[in-house]
């Protein structure tokens, strides 16, 4: 069987770290800066590192920091360094986004967070849109980021979670070939449109034509998870 789709590259994204514990105020300065920059900073791809945030201090801040930075035109599609406790089990994500782990599989480097045995294995990133007849796979029990639309004819797998920082019109994968448990755990997300010709989550599949009209018709990110074999969407996440 070719493999030629699958094509491994590493790429390099902005990464935007506050200093909590110094400036409480310093998510201002950065959001400010930004609207200043509007031009420069316009769809910018970023991760945003929040080595500095505290659990039981920075939660809210941390998330209105992200908040703001979407609403500012920028585009974060990852979190790396975030606390332990942050962390939503039931998505392996921190605020709706992906967690990039650290090189001891960790999400934070904090040696005062609470240990978490489990390792978390950094995602696929893919920084432009799948075209149609292209294959992406996110193997190894990784999530797959899509910085870029999912076109007609396109294809996107993978054995954890699936986010499209975009457009989603192919067909899309999720809980691929993982474990029974986590495979039906796996989530698909879309930040814009939600109108894939497929969507498959551990095996259970609908298809474009029987998803819900208001789901399609909808501008706001879109969620979709498995529970007790039916596909549910939910909106505006």
């Amino acid at each position: 069987m070719s493999r030629r789709w699958l094509v491994s590259k590493s790429y390099t994204i902005p990464t935007i770290r506050p200093d909590f514990k110094t400036n409480k105020f310093i998510t201002n300065d950065i959001v400010s800066n930004i609207k200043k920059n509007d031009q420069f900073y316009k769809n910018a791809t970023i991760v945003v590192d929040l080595k500095s945030a505290k659990a039981s201090e920075h939660l809210n801040m941390s998330k209105d920091f992200i908040t703001e930075l979407k609403q500012s035109n920028v585009n974060p599609i990852a979190v790396a360094n975030a606390p332990v406790s942050w962390k939503d089990k039931q998505t392996n994500t921190v605020f709706g986004l992906p967690i990039l782990a650290n090189r001891s599989g960790s999400i934070s480097d904090d040696e005062n967070e609470e240990n978490d045995s489990s390792t978390i294995p950094s995602p696929l990133i893919v920084q432009q849109s799948v075209r149609a007849g292209q294959r992406i796979y996110a193997d190894n029990n990784r999530d797959l980021i899509v910085v870029g639309n999912v076109k007609s004819g396109a294809e996107v797998c993978a054995d954890g979670h699936i986010h499209i920082h975009g457009t989603l019109q192919g067909r899309a994968f999720a809980g691929y070939s993982a474990a029974k448990a986590s495979a039906e755990s796996a989530r698909i997300f879309a930040s814009r449109v939600m109108a894939p010709e497929l969507l498959i989550i551990s095996g259970v599949a609908i298809d474009g034509e029987n998803m819900p009209p208001s789901v399609v018709r909808s501008q706001q990110p879109v969620m979709v998870s498995l529970m007790e074999k039916q596909i549910h969407f939910y909106q505006g996440i």
